[in-house]
């Protein structure tokens, strides 16, 4: 038995064999045989070409062949599939995102006095000896993670090592707190202190 390199060649095998074996008599009095009995009558006239082809793919997919067949095409397509799917997620956000604008313009000041507040728990977490050098040293990593963000095509956030408002313990805005890391990471660990 021969082996075959890829799966492109062992499908090519599979389908000139088939075609061989369709052309040849035995073949021939085999499908003549199967559409002549009451299976292959009872396919042929129940069904209209739609609904017949539906139902033989389905049956078709559940066979070994027909799941090895799938697999590849899965393979093949996927690069599609996953940009279907980013353009979906691109609409879920630009959607949200105009359901956020709209709400701030009609809740201007709740979304103010929320900003403020938070602004204020931040001053009030930075310490009287913090200078403009780390004041300076602070703004570079905000800008690196905004340059991460824009290099590596997802979101960059600075996380607080020792989290400013933690339920066990609470650091403080300073530089050495400060760390750049991917979002899914800082989002997960919230207001968590991981040591």
């Amino acid at each position: 038995m021969k082996k075959y390199q890829t799966d492109a060649e062992r499908l090519e095998a599979r389908r000139l064999s088939k075609k061989k074996y369709n052309c040849s008599l035995k073949g021939k009095a085999t499908a003549k045989a199967y559409w002549s009995s009451d299976a292959g009558r009872l396919v042929s006239r129940s069904f209209d070409g739609g609904e017949k082809r539906k139902v033989l793919k389905r049956k078709y997919l559940q066979s070994v062949s027909g799941k090895k067949i799938k697999a590849i095409w899965d393979r093949k397509y996927s690069l599609v599939e996953s940009s279907i799917a980013k353009r979906s997620i691109r609409r879920k956000l630009e959607h949200n995102r105009a359901v956020t604008k709209k709400y701030v313009t009609e809740h201007r000041d709740m979304y103010s006095a929320s900003n403020a507040i938070t602004k204020l728990n931040r001053l009030k977490r930075v310490p009287k000896w913090v200078g403009p050098e780390e004041i300076w040293l602070m703004k570079e990593v905000y800008s690196l993670a905004a340059l991460r963000t824009k290099m590596f095509g997802f979101d960059w956030h600075v996380d607080h090592v020792i989290p400013l408002q933690g339920k066990r313990v609470s650091g403080l805005h300073v530089p050495t707190n400060l760390r750049v890391i991917p979002a899914t990471e800082n989002l997960a660990k919230y207001n968590g202190f991981v040591v």
